[in-house]
């Protein structure tokens, strides 16, 4: 059943250098009691992780914003971050680019009169061709506008929403470019033949290490955030 959660899009200054994701065990850790006892909250099938580690910041990225960021964070605040910085996403080159736009996007004419200076984001989708019940982890997806991109590994978008759920690939069988995925994690939801997936999937997650992220914010003119660890938020 879904619950109405205010989700806030991590900031686009606040950029990581790396991103990694993996899909969890079904048991996530929550801490310790008062009485020392490990304690692990089950969850069907697992959930998606993302790792993102970030550069240092100079002058640029306001610090009072990393500052708010931080509370935010320590608030257990759904995020919405896109996974614009991992290979285990089918890259721009492997769908047909002629140039790698996986990160900055996809370059258009700035004489434009809505122009802002910034490209299009490149979000790539393929169609699924038939039904999928949520907790299913079968898909079955057309891959003739790019050809035999899916591999045991790589991460897609499940939903053409933004906010589609990321997870991972398993096993492919092929039948010409009609592919038969088996998927790490279960399905979040129903599908149609004729929704969609996206090559670049959009993490929505709670940052399960707060500490480690404020760790290495200093006075001074740089800024290095900490790495942060985003736990799938199931909404």
């Amino acid at each position: 059943m879904s619950i109405a959660v205010e989700i806030s899009d991590w900031p686009s200054a606040v950029i990581p250098y790396r991103q990694m994701l993996r899909a969890a065990g079904s048991n996530v850790r929550s801490g310790f009691t008062l009485a020392t006892v490990q304690q692990s909250h089950p969850e069907i099938g697992g959930r998606a992780v993302l790792e993102a580690e970030f550069s240092n910041f100079g002058g640029d990225v306001d610090s009072t914003m990393i500052s708010g960021l931080i509370s935010e964070v320590y608030a257990g605040r759904v995020f919405r971050m896109p996974v614009t910085r991992s290979a285990q996403t089918v890259s721009a080159i492997e769908l047909g680019a002629t140039e790698s736009i996986d990160i900055d996007g996809l370059p258009w004419s700035n004489d434009e009169p809505w122009s802002n200076d910034q490209n299009w984001a490149f979000n790539p989708v393929a169609e699924i061709t038939a039904d999928a019940l949520e907790g299913s982890v079968s898909l079955t997806v057309d891959l003739t506008p790019y050809g035999r991109v899916l591999s045991f590994g790589k991460w897609i978008g499940i939903g053409a929403e933004i906010d589609g759920a990321p997870n991972m690939v398993r096993r492919v069988q092929y039948n010409g470019l009609i592919a038969t995925l088996s998927m790490s994690l279960p399905l979040r939801a129903d599908f149609e033949a004729g929704d969609l997936i996206r090559f670049k999937p959009t993490m929505l997650g709670t940052v399960q290490n707060p500490e480690e992220f404020a760790g290495m914010f200093e006075a001074g003119e740089i800024i290095k955030p900490g790495r942060v660890r985003l736990l799938e938020a199931l909404l």
